[in-house]
């Protein structure tokens, strides 16, 4: 998105599959109020205090669970292993960047066709209390995206986890192709 903001005349459509908007508290309450709050919190508290200090075992077993990925759990596990392989100072940094990311309040400027796909996830997923994060990240992340311009259309793909291309790689192709063809309704449910 921040590709189609700075550059629309290089950019025809844009489809973002199980993305964030911007990083979403699990607990509302405790979500800085502002971009500039956040990011005196990341820098003066999240990165010193914990990223300076979290070793291997403590990396992983705070990061997201295997089950997220897909429903199959030989693949799920596949993308749990690479996310672990990156070494924890390029996590730390990503982490740092998206937690002062907030694409949403350039959301009226954007000029590009733009379809934000997210997946639905299983309901076992979601009842795990070790995944309470996902609806915040995946669907709160995205809340006024809509509204705030005629160019977003958002669609959910039920029976799926984060990685839609490996739970419902149909549906999904189907839903791309209409997107392209400017014959996707917008907020449809595919079943």
């Amino acid at each position: 998105m921040r590709l189609a903001l700075d550059y629309p005349e290089l950019v025809g459509s844009m489809v973002i599959i199980s993305g964030m908007a911007k990083y979403t508290a699990n607990y509302p309450s405790y979500e800085p109020a502002s971009l500039q709050q956040r990011i005196n919190y990341i820098e003066k508290v999240l990165a010193p205090r914990w990223f300076k200090t979290v070793d291997k075992a403590t990396w992983d077993n705070g990061n997201f669970r295997a089950e997220i990925f897909a429903q199959d759990s030989t693949k799920a596990m596949k993308y749990w292993e690479q996310m672990s392989s990156v070494p924890i100072p390029v996590m730390v940094r990503y982490l740092c960047e998206f937690y002062c990311t907030d694409i949403s309040i350039e959301y009226e400027n954007l000029s590009v066709p733009t379809l934000i796909i997210v997946p639905d996830f299983t309901e076992e997923t979601l009842t795990n209390p070790s995944n309470n994060y996902l609806t915040s990240f995946f669907h709160s992340s995205w809340l006024g995206a809509k509204p705030a311009s005629d160019e977003i259309q958002m669609i959910t793909v039920t029976d799926t986890n984060a990685f839609i291309m490996e739970d419902q790689p149909e549906k999904l192709q189907k839903i791309i192709n209409e997107f392209l063809a400017g014959s996707l309704k917008p907020y449809d449910l595919i079943r």
